[in-house]
């Protein structure tokens, strides 16, 4: 068995104010590590000399100074690598390719040819799976919260806002909220929401629906950003086209059978994607490359 850091890299705002986006990935990779007998532990901005160091948020390392990367660190990327992405990130590339990074994890297959074209051919793909521990919110009685939705509020995420209160129903869009704060709020919610705050050129949400997953709460996602991955996410999540959002959360927050069945329908779905098998080929091969 190995030892493992799982390293979140995070600054202070107006530096990086979302850090908190991804605690949740990093604490189930972390425990899928463990499920698999190895040694992990979580730390914020430290690295280890005698850990394999997983580091989660990369494009930060420029905003550090003099940080250095420990030799055979892997970096999980949770960037979109698209021309967006690497016009605000310019360095990131060289990022990926540092001497001291001994592989690339992606948790979205579309990133891998992307990262070939850069020069990474050896990415492994890393999909974000179910980790026991991150089910722990505990539901309440009575959710006086139709609707919610967290995470930068654009206009066109603000306009569905103003639809969903037009049709009656009571909704709280949170911006800059995690941890105990942002658990509250999901408790509280009869149902999430789920939508883009870009017309195009968005990828699947893995982090924000794995956690809601995990926590037996009702989705209504935005669909057709990727149908391959919504088909086999249908058995737990409502897709709609974004038009036919409010309609999708009208219909189950009035319904609660059919709300409290995809819930439970959400959470046996996933509940058999875990993490400790999506780690576990990645995890062999790279000790196969440590001992090498």
């Amino acid at each position: 068995m190995a030892n493992f850091a799982v390293v979140r890299l995070n600054l202070p705002p107006p530096h990086f104010a979302h850090s908190g986006i991804m605690t949740e990935v990093c604490e189930t990779v972390h425990y899928g590590l463990r499920g698999l007998g190895h040694d992990s532990v979580l730390t914020e901005n430290v690295v280890f000399g005698d850990r394999i160091n997983i580091l989660f948020a990369g494009h930060l390392l420029p905003l550090f100074g003099d940080f250095s990367l420990p030799p055979f660190t892997v970096l999980f990327n949770l960037e979109p690598i698209i021309p967006e992405m690497l016009a605000r990130i310019p360095q990131y590339p060289d990022l990926l390719r540092h001497p001291n990074v001994r592989r690339v994890w992606d948790y979205d297959a579309q990133n891998i040819p992307a990262l070939a074209k850069l020069g990474i051919t050896d990415a492994a793909h890393v999909p974000i799976g179910y980790a026991p521990e991150m089910t722990r919110i505990a539901p309440v009685a009575a959710c006086d919260i139709d609707v919610l939705f967290y995470g930068v509020l654009v206009e066109r995420r603000l306009a569905l806002q103003k639809e969903l209160a037009k049709a009656g129903l009571r909704t709280n869009f949170a911006a800059g909220v995690y941890g105990s704060e942002r658990d509250a709020l999901i408790a509280r919610a009869k149902v999430v929401l789920n939508v883009s705050q870009f017309e195009h050129g968005s990828r699947f949400d893995q982090v924000r629906l794995s956690y809601l997953l995990a926590n037996r709460k009702c989705i209504v996602s935005e669909g057709g950003i990727d149908p391959g991955l919504e088909r086999q996410y249908a058995a737990g999540v409502t897709f709609a086209p974004h038009a036919g959002l409010v309609s999708e959360c009208i219909y189950l927050c009035a319904v609660a059978a059919e709300r409290e069945l995809m819930e439970q329908r959400g959470f046996d779905f996933f509940s058999r994607r875990l993490q400790c098998d999506y780690l576990r080929e990645p995890v062999a091969e790279l000790l196969r490359l440590e001992s090498s």
